[in-house]
Parts: structure tokens; sequence; C-alpha cells
């Protein structure tokens, strides 16, 4: 079972950050063996999914420069909450690989699994099986 993770976000995470904790951490304490020290991980998902959520409503804001804007100079330029979002996304995409929230990373754990086992046992309960849960 999972240790010292709990289902109430820590203090310091706000908006949409906090909103995703209490959506994916008892997700994750149902399906997955985390640990304490998956919570810096957790936090970072969490926290690169605030700057996405909010660098992307920034762009759409009525009283933003959009996606692209011309500089004081005339030169075309991107938005930098564009980088933003780009960054974010990766870094969520990388914590949730290292979590084996992806489904390239479950099926690669799939595959880890003896093919000729007769056992029928679903798919998360082997899941628990081989992180020791």
């Amino acid at each position: 079972m999972t240790k010292g993770i709990s289902n109430t976000p820590p203090r310091y995470l706000k908006g949409e950050a906090r909103n995703l904790w209490q959506r994916l951490v008892p997700v994750l304490k149902e399906n997955f063996d985390i640990q304490l020290l998956d919570k810096t991980l957790i936090e970072s998902i969490c926290i690169n999914y605030d700057i996405l959520r909010r660098s992307y409503a920034e762009i759409n804001d009525e009283d933003g420069i959009g996606i692209h804007y011309w500089s004081e100079s005339g030169m075309l330029k991107s938005n930098p909450a564009i980088a933003d979002i780009d960054r974010a996304s990766k870094n969520i995409k990388a914590g949730c690989e290292a979590l084996g929230m992806t489904p390239k990373t479950r099926s690669e754990i799939m595959a880890l699994m003896d093919d000729t086992s007769d056992d029928d046992t679903d798919f998360m309960e082997e899941l628990r099986k081989m992180a020791g849960g």
C-alpha cells in the first residue's frame, strides 16, 4: 500500500496543480505501487499541468497577444507562452512515463510479463505483484 502520500494536496500547490493532485493521487494509489519517493515526481506533474493550463489561457485571453504578435520592430514573433506549453508538456510526459502512466510504458510492462503464464489475473493485479504491492 502507498506510504505517506495523501489524497489532500500539499498546501503550497495552488490552482490547477491542486485540482490535478486531487484527481490523480487517488487513481495512482489504487492502480500503482507509488511510494513516498514518488511524491516529488507527482508534484512536478501537477505543477507543470498548472503551467500548461495557465499558458494556454494566456494565449486565448481576449486581451492577450494570441499565438503570434508583431514586435515593435515589425517582426512576427511567437508568444512566449507557446514555449512554456511545450516545456510543460514534455515534463508532464516524462513524469507520466516515469510512473508508468502512459500506454507505451504500460505496454513495456506487459511485455515483461510471462506470456506463457496460465494465470488469468488482471493486468493491474500483475502490476501490483511486480511492484511488490
